[in-house]
Order: C-alpha cells, then sequence, then structure tokens
C-alpha cells in the first residue's frame, strides 16, 4: 500500500482559523454597517418628504380656512378698486411703425 506522509503544523493551523475568523467578522461588520447607512439615509428622506407633505396639507387647510371666511368668493370684473389705477395702453401703431423701419433698414 501506498502511504502519503503529510505533517501539518498545528500553530500555523490555528494561526490561520483565528486570521480567517478575524477576517470573515470584519467583512461581515462592514457590511451591516454599510447597509444601516443606506437604511438610515432612506428612513430620513421619508422623514422629510413626509414633513414636507404635512407642510403643504397645513398650508392647504389654511387657505380653504380663509375661503370659508371670504363671504363673497366671487371677484366682480366691472369693479375698479382704489388700489388698482387704471394702466395706459400702448399704441399699436406707433410700434408697428417702429418695427417696420427696423425690418425695411436692416441689411440682408
Amino acid at each position: 500500500m501506498l502511504y502519503i506522509e503529510l505533517s501539518v503544523n498545528v500553530v500555523a493551523l490555528l494561526a490561520l482559523m483565528a486570521i480567517s475568523s478575524l477576517a470573515g467578522y470584519t467583512l461581515r461588520r462592514w457590511h451591516i454597517v454599510k447597509i444601516r447607512g443606506r437604511l438610515y439615509r432612506s428612513e430620513n428622506e421619508v422623514l422629510r418628504s413626509h414633513a414636507e407633505i404635512l407642510e403643504l396639507q397645513k398650508q392647504c387647510l389654511l387657505a380653504e380656512q380663509q375661503l370659508r371666511n371670504i363671504s363673497k368668493p366671487v371677484i366682480d370684473m366691472n369693479s375698479i378698486s382704489s388700489g388698482n389705477s387704471i394702466k395706459k395702453i400702448p399704441n399699436a401703431a406707433l410700434r408697428k411703425t417702429l418695427l417696420t423701419k427696423v425690418l425695411t433698414t436692416s441689411p440682408l
């Protein structure tokens, strides 16, 4: 029969086992920290979006309350308020003459 002699250094084997288990633990711990960081960021994003939605809802409710307090919700188009003065409408004929002069005198 053939015998193969195999010598194993027990100290080296134990050291290799300790280093590999430490490396495995370190890699797994790093992976868990990375996942927790991702989870923390996504939770903060959800909280910010919910806070924004709640703020918009609050503004909507305030606007609805203000609309309920108005006795006459329709504004008359005929009425001229004292704050708004009648604005002068620019003369369209003057603008046409200026534009035609610019267009005809420009070299093409």
